[in-house]
Order: structure tokens, then C-alpha cells, then sequence
């Protein structure tokens, strides 16, 4: 199969259709984040169009951008082309959505502030993933460093546990 180099080209937002098999949808808050982003940003991400003679200006990806742009003033967006029949359409649909990475948190941790990744519209919840500062904390100790060696979890080896109490507020 021949691949061409993908070039952007404007269209007007009124002769784009979204085809009636798009089963993408999104939450009003993920459509608020869309938003915000056509409007802080503009469309750094291109539409995917097909121009086959049969599917003419059939949206194949980012029918969501396109509502959203259309809501908001946008007239013409950029766009990737694509010849394709009815049947590799849809399937480009589905990979377009369906294909996508997951975020590495400890790298999102490291290099990004929780309130910017908040305000992007990530949930407490999936920055839990990411390890609290008691686990930080924990993971710092080995038995190079430590008074006594480290127990690993989960070794049957052991089957109690000792405490030792440096002063009788602790041995109590």
C-alpha cells in the first residue's frame, strides 16, 4: 500500500459530515477541556477527512474537535486527507480512538504541578496513582541505610513481626 505524505489543508467547518457510525462520545466536562484547549491553543491537531469519490468530506477523526469548533466560531479547520473506502474508514475511526497510549504518572509527577494537570482535567484519582509522600519516603530506605535489615513484604520466610522502642513512651 502506498503512503503519500500527509499535508494539511483548511476546510470550511460547513461541508464537513460526521458520519452516523461515529461511536465516540465524550462527558460534558471532556467537552469543556476540548474547548478550553481549541480556545487557548487553536487546532494544532488536524481533522482526519476522507476524499474518496463515495465518501466525500466524511469526518474519520475528531468529530468531537469539529462540533466543538463549530460552537465556538471557528469557520475552516485543518485537515489530513485520506482516500479510503467506506469499510477502511470505519476502521480508521476506531484505530484513531481506540489506539491510544496511557500516561506514565511518575513522569507526570516529576516534570508537571498537580494543579496544572488538575486544571487539564485529570482526577484526583488518577494522580493517586502516583506514589504519596509516605511511600516516597519509604521507598528512600534499603538495608544499606538502615539500623536493621528490611523485611521484604510478603516472604514466608517470617512469621511475626519485632518492634523495637527507644524510650518507654514508645514501649508503652
Amino acid at each position: 500500500m502506498e503512503i503519500k505524505e500527509a499535508v494539511i489543508v483548511q476546510y470550511d467547518v460547513d461541508t464537513l459530515i460526521e458520519p452516523k457510525y461515529n461511536p465516540r462520545k465524550i462527558s460534558a466536562k471532556q467537552r469543556e477541556e476540548i474547548k478550553k484547549s481549541l480556545t487557548e491553543f487553536g487546532f494544532v491537531t488536524p481533522l482526519v477527512v476522507n476524499i474518496n469519490e463515495d465518501r466525500r468530506n466524511i469526518v474519520v477523526g475528531g468529530n468531537q474537535r469539529l462540533r466543538i469548533a463549530k460552537s465556538i466560531g471557528f469557520k475552516t479547520v485543518p485537515c489530513v486527507e485520506v482516500n479510503l473506502s467506506e469499510e477502511r474508514e470505519k476502521e480508521l475511526n476506531i484505530r484513531l480512538n481506540k489506539n491510544t497510549a496511557e500516561f506514565d504518572y511518575e513522569l507526570l509527577k516529576k516534570y508537571f504541578e498537580k494543579d496544572l494537570l488538575l486544571e487539564i482535567g485529570f482526577t484526583e484519582s488518577e494522580l493517586g496513582k502516583t506514589l504519596s509522600d509516605y511511600e516516597e519516603k519509604l521507598a528512600e530506605f534499603d538495608n544499606d541505610n538502615c539500623e536493621m535489615p528490611i523485611v521484604q513484604k510478603f516472604n514466608e520466610k517470617y512469621d511475626s513481626v519485632i518492634i523495637f522502642c527507644n524510650n518507654e513512651m514508645d514501649f508503652n
